[in-house]
């Protein structure tokens, strides 16, 4: 694939999401591709070029970053090996395995991963018969433990109070709070 001015964003970020991530380094401007709003106006337009002027980045560097991320894209497992991988390391957890040993798995084969992704899977785990449910909430923490190097890379989002999005997550915040309140106060094997 030619990588020049006239090429379009979106296929890009859509085949290679590392696309969007390097993009968003550039500038915190990137995020207006992930709104759908814009991918479905400005967003099935826009090329390289005009990224450049919405982001306020030299073309060249545009180009340079996208061809980058492209190449490293490379060396990531398509997203359905991905999904198998991870699905692997929470069995594997479950059946005893040091979590130390998880990492370095997840990091050298995966790295990257959302909550929002960690509760697919245990979703799907339950689904398929893998896991029972309160197995899972019984080991909820160490889910998070085997994947927080990556969660802890992600960039907090800004809200403004008063807004939907930041009362929810202050509320999640408290209950989390309060979940920890009552575990310590219970003890693990009571929850």
């Amino acid at each position: 694939m030619e990588i020049n001015n006239a090429t379009k964003i979106l296929p890009l970020i859509d085949k290679y999401p590392k696309v969007y991530d390097e993009l968003h380094k550039l500038s915190s401007k990137a995020k207006r591709f992930k709104n759908p709003i814009v991918r479905k106006t400005i967003g099935k337009k826009a090329t390289l070029e005009m990224v450049s002027v919405i982001l306020e980045v030299s073309l060249e560097r545009i180009i340079t970053t996208v061809k980058s991320a492209i190449e490293a894209s490379a060396d990531i497992p398509p997203e359905k090996d991905r999904k198998e991988m991870l699905k692997k390391l929470l069995l594997d957890m479950h059946k005893g395995v040091d979590v130390q040993i998880l990492k370095a798995q997840f990091k050298e084969a995966v790295g990257d991963i959302t909550s929002y992704e960690i509760g697919q899977l245990e979703q799907q785990l339950i689904n398929e018969g893998h896991l029972d449910p309160k197995e899972i909430t019984k080991l909820s923490d160490l889910h998070v433990e085997l994947f927080r190097d990556s969660l802890d890379m992600k960039e907090e989002y800004e809200t403004i109070p008063g807004h939907p999005i930041h009362t929810y997550l202050q509320e999640n915040l408290e209950i989390a709070n309060l979940i920890r309140q009552i575990r310590s106060t219970l003890g693990p094997d009571k929850i």
